[in-house]
């Protein structure tokens, strides 16, 4: 069975009204048995992080079921911004070695790329996932201009809460993705199993 979901566009700029809808869009698949879902992007031109993360964490569970996945009518800027964050799959540190070098290079702009990290225990995974937790905490306290001080309490933060990702899931991956609004001054920042 085949599905086409149309995205809807987000008029009041309320960031309930696409969690409303990403609980929407999880309510339909799960009810149904698609081998096929085609997400159509023709009303959209502003998407929250917290809508595309759960956006990308469906897209990931529905691949690893077999079900074909496929994106349309992307306009230009959206397009763009949604390779810019490696939307759907995210960036995975545990798979790429130049992953320091994307976040760096992303460091200018009001957000970085999603991160898709391990789950595994080991203790080479704990030292990459500290190692993205510290990076991260590092560049969007860079970017908001907070000191040592604050670097160190959000990164504690991200820290407490894919510690718990990691330890209650039973996912084998986590995913983290932070956008800044500043003309809405203040920041979202979304951490997924």
């Amino acid at each position: 069975m085949k599905t086409t979901i149309h995205l809807k566009n987000n008029p009041d700029g309320k960031i309930g009204i696409q969690i409303d809808q990403l609980g929407e869009i999880y309510e339909e698949i799960h009810a149904k048995n698609f081998q096929e879902i085609i997400f159509d992007f023709s009303n959209i031109d502003f998407l929250y992080a917290t809508f595309i993360l759960g956006l990308a964490v469906l897209v990931s569970d529905l691949k690893n079921k077999g079900t074909t996945v496929t994106f349309i009518n992307q306009n230009g800027s959206i397009s763009s911004y949604l390779s810019a964050i490696c939307f759907p799959d995210g960036l995975m540190p545990d798979q790429y070695e130049q992953w320091p070098n994307i976040l760096e290079n992303s460091s200018t702009k009001t957000f970085l790329p999603i991160v898709n990290f391990s789950n595994k225990t080991s203790k080479e995974e704990t030292v990459l996932r500290n190692d993205i937790i510290g990076l991260f905490g590092k560049l969007l306290a860079a970017r908001l201009g907070f000191g040592t001080s604050i670097h160190t309490g959000i990164s504690y933060f991200i820290s407490e809460f894919t510690d718990n990702v990691v330890e209650h899931s039973g996912q084998e991956r986590g995913w983290l993705f932070y956008q800044h609004y500043p003309t809405k001054e203040y920041v979202e920042i979304s951490i997924m199993d």
